[in-house]
This record gives structure tokens, C-alpha cells and sequence, in this order.
């Protein structure tokens, strides 16, 4: 998804980012862990249950399937988390994800009413966080996860949400 795709006329892209990059560290670490448990259990179930001829051979094509579906599976989050982009525009807030389903939501911004961030110990130490924003209408909240700078985020909300306060300006 490139930054412009759903851009109206004269309208401007302010901050675009993906979800910070610990979501598909998050991902990594399975993937391992579920290899070295597949691994380990092809290691130490053959001398248990000794198997022998086929069914040995069965053993280690199974174990062999599981973890290039465990690959396949990385390389999916891998996709998913590149394709999940909150974009600030001069007008709008834009939340896009999906791969093949394509998601997309528009908040428009006198439409925000409050926006607040929150950062764990981790996130402040890896510097991400969430971003929530209110909205008028009956949506309600939206919930940005794991942005990079969650803060400069609201920033540059802020400032586009009111360009005139002397200390937003730039």
C-alpha cells in the first residue's frame, strides 16, 4: 500500500508509519521456539517410539512439512506487517491492513475529540506504544497498537488538528 493510494484532491500526507518492528519480532521468536520444539520432538520421539523404515521416513517428512509451514507462517506476518499503515493527512486520520482483503477507515479530523498515548516499560525503552483516538459519532475509539514514537505521533496529530497554537508551531 503506497502512501497516496486513497489521497482526495489537495489533500497532503503529514506522518505515515507501519506498526513498529517488535510486532514481527514477536512473530520471529514463535517461529523459532515452534522450529526447536519440532525439532526436539523428531530427536527425541525416535529412539522412544523407534521408528523404523517407513514410517521413520514419515516421521521426518512430517517434521520437515511442519516447519516450512512454520516458514510460510513467518513470511505471512511478515506481509501482514507491512501492510498495516496508520497515515496523518491534512484532513484525515487513515488506518489500512489486509493483504488480500483489503481494510480501510477514514477519520476525518474535526471528527477528534481527544487523542492519548500510552507507553509500557517495554514500549518506552523501544520507543512504541499505542495511540488512541476519540472520535464524535458511534464509533467511538480507535486504537492504533505498537507505533513507533507513539508521541511524535500525537504531535503531529495535534497539529494538524490545530495548526494555529503557538506551541505546536515549528
Amino acid at each position: 500500500m503506497k502512501d497516496g493510494d486513497e489521497l482526495i484532491h489537495g489533500e497532503t500526507t503529514v506522518l505515515s508509519v507501519i506498526r513498529h518492528p517488535v510486532v514481527f519480532y514477536q512473530s520471529i521468536a514463535k517461529t523459532v521456539i515452534l522450529s526447536i520444539l519440532t525439532i526436539l520432538f523428531l530427536i527425541l520421539s525416535g529412539p522412544v517410539i523407534h521408528y523404523k523404515g517407513l514410517l521413520g521416513q514419515i516421521r521426518l517428512i512430517l517434521g520437515g512439512v511442519i516447519i516450512f509451514l512454520l516458514v510460510i507462517n513467518l513470511a505471512y506476518e511478515y506481509l501482514r506487517w507491512q501492510n498495516q499503515r496508520y497515515t496523518i493527512t491534512n484532513e484525515r486520520v487513515i488506518l489500512k491492513s489486509g493483504l488480500v482483503g483489503k481494510f480501510s477507515k477514514s477519520i476525518a479530523l474535526e471528527r477528534i475529540q481527544d487523542v492519548q498515548t500510552y507507553q509500557s516499560l517495554a514500549g518506552r525503552m523501544a520507543n512504541f506504544g499505542n495511540v488512541k483516538i476519540e472520535s464524535a459519532g458511534r464509533d467511538g475509539a480507535e486504537v492504533l497498537g505498537y507505533i513507533p514514537n507513539p508521541n511524535h505521533f500525537r504531535d503531529e496529530l495535534f497539529q494538524q488538528l490545530h495548526p494555529d497554537h503557538p506551541a505546536l508551531r515549528q
